[in-house]
């Protein structure tokens, strides 16, 4: 379905090109221009397609709905500042606005991207200039402007209809333009079309003021992230560009969480779950028509690079798919699109991959050839759809479409004109035998306790690839898991030999994230969120199950004599950079006295810095002996144990106990020492969050981004968070804190999650 959203274009003068579509002479209310296409001189064994540059916003309509009364009144026309690489906001933002509108009214969004004939040097985005153009292509009457990382909650026409006296915008600030009401008459004078071409911002802005005619306007219809009111808010603003929900800039920013993304992702689930898109075939973009026979030709021919991958899928029946002719009626196991995308305007790619996607049963081939040309100068714009985004592009495609397998080539030039050709693929797997697996960890022993507990839970034959290996062959893996962070360049070969075929999952907050499809890491580690990371509650860890039972019969008379119930407190680990704290202590002795009184039996296992406290805490009686995990001892206090009480920083034990089921309860720690102290430092300014001139937080710059690489790229890591350790144990009912009167025994197996996460990874059911 492409949405009941009907899609017109507004030029100086209508005709119709002889097929039933709408001819479309571009330009502005006051200027006639032709068309222009810009070229590259890449050779390419075809002629190189041409997509014309856009010169007026393309206009997306919102009708009355079917059984409904029009209403009288104008419509509500809405001009949307966005860019290329936008193109996931811009939908959702559309969709809010479908969800929240009178359906009586008509609503005009006018796509304001890419626009040529404007000077973007100085821009601070690929739309800066194009809001104060409005008058120009609104020519009269009212108009509202938004920024694309925006969301309606109320229905937009209360904006249009606002009163506005004698102003010509209103706006919630003197220097915030990013949702304005505009009365295009009397701004049309100010913001002249040559003086938006060419000037500045802030100028353009100021001019207005100076002349009395901005108004102000009630703040809730521009609510920048903290300033957002449940109820009262009618719209929201992701003004932060680091904590944007859909992470459009990751080269530039390190992302963080944003406590209001929820919204944003329900919106966007909500819009694929309808199947909504903002142009189809019916209603395609205006620049479509312009593609349609060189994309055409360029679909004539099988690409060879292709043929591999369709064999190896041993489709029942192929269909050849041409993405600019008629809609295809049929259905067929495997569709294969090798030629014309590249040659689609970039509004067009989404519904075109829509029907890629619905008319495959099980498999998408596809190849994109991607030819990089010179930067456009300061008064063009792009035209094609990048290297970069063909592949978001097709992810998005598949997630609304999760049942299909696809297999995406895509070919460009690098700025040597060296051909790199990339494979995506993604979807469920086609065939029922088990994925090849290849192994590397690094040289600590925890970072091969981590594989091996992956490699249990997945259950998969697994091959262990020396680290530094230099005589990678294929046939290349499925999978590739990767422990630790001396692992890089083997990650780094796999995923060039394969093509990108490879996925690659590493483990532990040291792995690194480039060029990796799953990122494993403990939430103590206070990294930041990542589309690719995935959060665990304690580490990974893995104990030989044959030691393990020979340690328990070891043991056994010892345990056998002991009065139960037998709890064991365990106290250290490997980071020992806390200590207990006073509330811990504190309800320690009082457990310690509970237990005893009810005549069980304390045992105690702690690390050097902890010997003395447990021994004076327990008592005389109990035995408390050296801290090693993984000897014969911890493991017999594992098998044994009826309870075990563990302090909050040693996570790895707390993984081992929560694997058991049985109660735990963990001693609050807490951190010290200089070391400490210097990486809180580097979060606390990684945190910081300036704000600008216009009250909201500035993006990430100087000391702040400075700190937040260096905690990304794992050079300093940020204090653990120990507390976000009991947070999620407690959440998955594996334990509870000391003192709150609450027993659980739920198992909670981390390897067992991260193993379903990989299964979903590689599409096996």
């Amino acid at each position: 379905m492409g949405s009941e959203l009907n899609s017109s274009r507004r030029g100086s003068e209508r005709g119709e090109d002889g097929r039933g579509r709408t001819a479309i002479e571009v330009g502005g209310p006051d200027e006639r221009k032709s068309e222009h296409y810009r070229e590259f001189d890449d050779v390419r064994d075809l002629e190189r397609i041409r997509i014309p540059e856009r010169r007026v916003p393309e206009c997306i309509r919102l009708p009355v709905r079917d059984g409904v009364q029009p209403d009288p009144k104008p419509p509500v026309r809405i001009y949307l500042g966005t860019e290329a690489s936008q193109f996931r906001p811009e939908r959702v933002l559309v969709w809010s606005i479908e969800q929240v509108r009178d359906p009586s009214r008509v609503y005009e969004i006018y796509m304001m991207k890419e626009l040529a004939g404007f000077d973007r040097s100085r821009w601070t985005t690929g739309f800066t200039n194009y809001r104060f153009a409005i008058p120009y292509f609104a020519g009269s009457g009212r108009a509202i402007y938004n920024d694309e990382d925006q969301i309606y909650l109320t229905d937009p026409a209360e904006l249009f209809d606002l009163e506005m006296g004698d102003k010509g915008f209103l706006a919630i600030s003197e220097t915030e333009s990013s949702v304005m009401l505009i009365d295009c008459d009397r701004m049309s004078r100010l913001w002249s079309i040559d003086a938006v071409r060419t000037g500045r911002k802030k100028v353009l802005l100021s001019r207005a003021v100076e002349a009395g005619l901005f108004g102000d306007l009630d703040p809730h219809w521009n609510a920048r992230d903290g300033e957002y009111v449940a109820g009262r808010s009618h719209l929201l603003h992701y003004t932060t560009l680091h904590t944007q929900p859909w992470c459009p800039f990751p080269e530039r920013f390190v992302y963080r969480d944003n406590p209001l993304g929820h919204l944003w992702h329900d919106l966007e689930r909500d819009a694929d779950k309808a199947q909504f898109s903002l142009f189809d075939r019916e209603r395609p973009s205006s620049r479509f028509a312009g593609t349609v026979g060189q994309a055409a030709a360029a679909a004539g021919e099988d690409s060879p690079e292709l043929k591999e991958p369709v064999e190896r899928a041993s489709a029942m029946s192929l269909l050849r798919w041409d993405p600019t002719g008629t809609a295809e009626r049929r259905s067929a196991d495997a569709v294969m699109c090798s030629g014309g995308l590249d040659a689609l305007p970039e509004d067009d790619v989404p519904w075109v991959l829509d029907e890629v996607f619905s008319a495959a049963q099980r498999f998408v081939f596809a190849a994109v050839d991607c030819v990089v040309g010179p930067a456009p100068g300061p008064t063009e714009t792009e035209t094609e759809t990048s290297a970069e985004r063909w592949s978001d592009h097709f992810h998005a495609a598949a997630h609304r479409h999760p049942e299909i397998h696809w297999e995406l080539l895509v070919r460009r030039r690098d700025g040597l004109n060296t051909v790199v050709d990339t494979w995506s693929v993604g979807g469920p797997r086609f065939d029922s035998e088990l994925p090849r697996v290849w192994v590397v960890v690094d040289r600590g022993p925890e970072d091969t306790e981590a594989a091996d507990a992956l490699c249990e839970a997945l259950g998969w034959p697994a091959e262990r690839i020396a680290l530094g290996a230099t005589s990678l062959a294929p046939p290349w893996p499925d999978l590739l898991v990767a422990s630790g962070s001396g692992t890089a360049s083997v990650v780094e070969a796999v995923r060039a030999g394969s093509l990108g075929r490879t996925r690659v999952v590493t483990l532990g907050e040291s792995s690194g994230t480039t060029g990796v499809d799953l990122s494993v890491a403990a939430a103590s580690a206070g990294l930041f969120p990542l589309a690719n990371r995935f959060e665990i509650a304690t580490p990974l860890t893995w104990h030989d199950a044959g030691r393990r039972s020979r340690a328990m019969e070891h043991f056994r008379d010892v345990f056998d004599r002991a009065p139960a119930p037998r709890v064991v407190v365990i106290a250290g680990g490997a980071d020992s950079s806390g200590r207990l704290s006073a509330r811990a202590i504190e309800e320690l002795e009082k457990s310690v006295g509970v237990i005893q009184k009810a005549g069980g039996t304390l045992f105690g296992l702690a690390s050097a810095p902890y010997e003395g406290e447990i021994r004076r805490i327990l008592g005389s009686d109990p035995r408390v002996l050296p801290l090693s995990r993984g000897d014969d001892v911890y493991l017999a206090h594992l098998a044994w144990a009826d309870e075990f009480l563990v302090t909050g920083h040693s996570e790895r034990i707390l993984a081992d106990v929560c694997k058991i089921g049985k109660p735990v309860q963990i001693l609050p720690v807490e951190p010290h020492g200089y070391g400490y102290r210097f990486r809180a430092a580097v979060a606390q300014m990684a945190d910081s969050a300036p704000l600008n001139n216009r009250g909201t937080v500035r993006p990430q710059q100087g000391l702040e981004r400075l700190c937040s690489r260096l905690i990304s790229r794992g050079i300093v890591r940020p204090p653990r968070n120990f507390g976000a350790v009991e947070d999620l144990l407690v959440q998955h009912g594996a334990a509870t804190v000391i003192g709150s009167g609450v027993t659980s025994r739920q198992v909670l197996d981390e390897s067992e999650r991260v193993a379903d996460q990989v299964r979903s990874l590689l599409g096996v059911r």
